[in-house]
């Protein structure tokens, strides 16, 4: 497996494995698929395009196959720039539990860590997500907050759980 930054090229395959995780995991994502299935190549590439402030990690299997995304973004404003978050994390169904999720945010947190300031990364996952709440404890986030009904969709509520991993 490969994990690296994505790069414009890398946009189709962001956007088609995003939609899947949008069908897939509704309830795992701010976003709903028809916010996003229109959308241009320039908007999928605008979205993955790193920045001074954020960047896209995808995990590749051996084939090239794009199998797991997430997306870090700091914090630009000057009282907010010591803060982060991590976004859009999914990893296609068929490769969970075999380490990508995992990979990626080792990655991740590699690449966050050379931020100068950086001293915070937040995130927010289902309440009722645990294997995302192991993975993410693993590292070192903690739960610092719960937002009830924080999304609804379907007709459904869902709650959100936010975590943080103090870097310093």
């Amino acid at each position: 497996m490969i994990v690296r930054i994505l790069s414009i090229e890398d946009a189709e395959a962001h956007h088609k494995l995003r939609l899947t995780g949008l069908l897939e995991s509704p309830d795992s994502f701010g976003a709903a698929h028809e916010d996003e299935v229109g959308f241009t190549v320039s908007q999928q590439q605008a979205r993955i395009l790193a920045s001074d402030s954020n960047f896209t990690v995808g995990a590749f299997e051996g084939d090239g196959l794009l199998v797991g995304i997430a997306t870090f973004r700091r914090q630009t404003g000057t009282k907010s720039r010591h803060k982060s978050n991590i976004y859009g994390m999914y990893v296609d169904p068929d490769y969970r539990g075999k380490g990508v999720g995992k990979a990626i945010i080792e990655f991740l947190l590699q690449e966050a860590k050379k931020f100068p300031g950086l001293e915070q990364i937040q995130l927010g996952i289902n309440s009722t997500n645990e294997p995302a709440r192991r993975l993410y404890s693993s590292f070192g986030f903690q739960s610092y907050g719960y937002e009830k009904n924080a999304a609804k969709y379907g007709g459904r509520y869902f709650d959100e759980e936010y975590m943080v991993l103090n870097l310093n």
